[in-house]
């Protein structure tokens, strides 16, 4: 893993680097499943769904997958308050580079806030994780801003809506 230096706002940012070979056919449409343990796992949406394309371990459980089309890139929230940000190769043919990724981690508490909701708003991605909102920029990768947006030590925030101008925010046991 080779860290980058962008500032202090990006202390917890780093490409990361799997073994894994290319695989063809991720040029093609595909659906992305998370699991428990970890994994993301790729799968073509023509052909038959149990042939597994790619697949790529991260840290901890999986819990949000989101497509941002602006940008071209897969998002994924992981229960250890870390995202990964897969691109596609810059030849189209090739589809998604599983090969590099870039992990985000959000937070800097000693307990892991769970990324629960990731969210295009505008020119930035809004990222809910535990009772937090973290506001990032892409494609510099920069953490704008973030917030505390409940209180309460089993509160999490489960959804955001963008409209316009504004984002409605949902959290669960907040107060």
């Amino acid at each position: 893993n080779e860290s980058s230096d962008m500032g202090s706002a990006n202390d917890n940012f780093e490409y990361c680097s799997t073994n894994q070979s290319d695989h063809l056919l991720l040029h093609k449409p595909t659906f992305w499943l998370g699991t428990q343990s970890g994994f993301v796992a790729i799968h073509s949406s023509m052909e038959q769904s149990e042939t597994l394309l790619s697949r790529v371990r991260l840290k901890d459980s999986i819990l949000e997958i989101r497509h941002i089309a602006r940008h071209n890139v897969v998002m994924v929230g992981c229960a250890d308050s870390s995202v990964a940000i897969f691109n596609k190769y810059k030849d189209d043919g090739h589809g998604w580079n599983m090969n590099n990724y870039k992990l985000v981690m959000l937070g800097k508490t000693m307990q892991p806030l769970p990324v629960s909701v990731i969210a295009p708003v505008g020119e930035n991605i809004w990222i809910g994780y535990g009772v937090n909102i973290a506001v990032l920029s892409l494609p510099n990768i920069n953490i704008k801003e973030n917030h505390v947006f409940a209180e309460g030590e089993r509160a999490l925030v489960t959804h955001m809506v963008p409209l316009g101008t504004e984002v409605w925010i949902a959290c669960r046991f907040s107060s």
